[in-house]
């Protein structure tokens, strides 16, 4: 390209040199020797060298054949290296395709793993959530269940304890009585040994062992109460030279709730407050002529304790 590019320049250059002037043709300083000849064989020789030489036809026919050989060679090379880059663009697009498919058909079958584990996962979840709401269903039912028997429970036990102790109200116990006293006929023994008890009294003595105690039935509420009052007004009993104590006949746990109050009523006897016991298990207090009942040992001696302080602050 850079040759017929010089070569157009040449040809340019010789045109500018042909010069006319005052009618006559001639050729320029590279042509002195063509001046002797005649006007019109100077004009022809002149006309057939330009011509021959510095045809713009033909030179743009050679600069175009020249150009299309070079553009048909340049043509060439850019197709070949076009060719050339087709064929490695053609080669990495299928590598990459490839490994693009390998790395895809790995990842869906990972994802297709986790969204298996998932499902799975999620089914366990669901049962584990029926699971859990079931179960809080029924730990609610059997809490509820378990209020109501319990209440059922407090109020069968508190009925039994009052049907056993309703069933002793006409016993009395007897303590200290010796063993074999009764001789078989512990009926008659009683009849006699309350006769002779509740009217006679003896002289202290303490036997060698306890004898265990002995349970008399009566056959009327009123004759237990009756004996019940005798022996709290004749105070110290004795038969046979040994002290004997006549108590009303209690269920174990009346027993057990009564023994709770023992220390406090200790206590009340020695600041001389009056106080008594009322079925089952309650201790009543008579204080300037009003009347407190007690359930709770604890809540006796409270009051106790209340009663000191103020007698202190008087003093």
């Amino acid at each position: 390209m850079d040759h017929l590019a010089s070569e157009m320049a040449q040809k340019k250059a010789l045109l500018q040199d042909v010069r006319p002037f005052s009618g006559e043709h001639v050729l320029g300083p590279s042509v002195p020797d063509l001046a002797p000849l005649c006007e019109d064989d100077v004009m022809s020789v002149a006309a057939s060298d330009i011509n021959f030489r510095l045809d713009p036809v033909e030179l743009d026919s050679q600069a175009t054949t020249a150009g299309k050989n070079d553009g048909a060679k340049a043509s060439g090379r850019e197709e070949g290296l076009t060719k050339e880059i087709r064929d490695e663009i053609s080669s990495l697009r299928e590598t990459t395709k490839a490994d693009i498919k390998t790395v895809h058909d790995k990842l869906m079958g990972k994802v297709e793993s986790l969204f298996s584990m998932q499902k799975e996962a999620a089914v366990t979840q669901s049962d584990m959530k029926q699971s859990l709401s079931d179960t809080s269903d029924r730990l609610t039912a059997l809490e509820n269940s378990y209020q109501t028997l319990a209440a059922d429970q407090k109020k069968l036990e508190e009925k039994c304890i009052d049907l056993e102790n309703r069933s002793r109200r006409q016993n009395i116990r007897i303590l200290n009585i010796p063993e074999g006293a009764e001789n078989n006929m512990p009926t008659i023994f009683i009849a006699k040994f309350l006769s002779k008890v509740l009217e006679v009294s003896l002289q202290n003595h303490v036997l060698a062992s306890d004898p265990r105690p002995m349970i008399a039935r009566l056959h009327y509420y009123s004759d237990k109460e009756k004996i019940m009052s005798l022996s709290r007004t004749k105070g110290k009993l004795f038969f046979e030279g040994a002290q004997v104590h006549i108590f009303p006949d209690m269920s174990p746990e009346v027993g057990r709730q009564r023994a709770a109050f023992k220390q406090v009523k200790t206590k009340l006897r020695d600041t001389g407050v009056k106080y008594r016991m009322l079925f089952p298990a309650k201790l009543e207090i008579t204080v300037d002529d009003s009347r407190m009942t007690f359930i709770d040992p604890c809540a006796v001696e409270r009051f106790i304790n209340r009663n000191k302080s103020s007698s202190l602050e008087e003093h």
